[in-house]
């Protein structure tokens, strides 16, 4: 019931981890993040403040997960092995959901959904939802201001 922590890494005292988690030499993990059990956190993987890891996820090396994220059991972020390069970035308040695959070179724009199971081989417009394989857009969410927000905004005051 032990994980292993490699040397070189920042973890953050609120973090919690689960068992059986490998988690490789240069991690960095902010504040507030709880890691289910069985993940493998790559070399150098930057997790950000309150990102939630559910059990069985495997992060490639240096990928990047932005505050607020959510990785639903099993998803898998895979980089370029022949380059070395690729590693995907997902932005802040993501949600993927199981079973996901992210390929490299990958980003997931913020507050973005990743359907169950999806196989993510572009990038995915912040605010969308995609699902399939391969992953394609469901729907864009639209955040419209209204007329006196940005009346505000122009003069000013808002």
């Amino acid at each position: 019931m032990t994980s292993v922590i490699e040397a070189a890494t920042l973890i953050h005292p609120s973090v919690k981890i689960g068992h059986f988690c490998v988690i490789e030499r240069g991690a960095v993990i902010k504040p507030h993040c709880i890691i289910g059990d069985y993940v493998r956190v790559g070399r150098g993987c930057c997790i950000g403040e309150g990102v939630i890891i559910k059990p069985g996820v495997i992060l490639a090396e240096d990928t990047v997960l932005k505050a607020g994220a959510f990785l639903a059991p099993s998803v898998v972020t895979l980089r370029d092995q022949k380059t070395g390069c690729g590693a995907p970035v997902i932005c802040q308040g993501v949600f993927i959901g199981g079973g996901a695959i992210i390929l490299p070179y990958v980003r997931i724009g913020k507050k973005a959904t990743v359907g169950a199971g999806s196989v993510v081989l572009n990038d995915v417009p912040p605010n969308s939802t995609v699902v399939g394989v391969p992953a394609r857009a469901m729907r864009t969410k639209v955040f419209k201001q209204s007329p006196e927000r940005e009346n505000r905004i122009w003069r000013g005051n808002g």
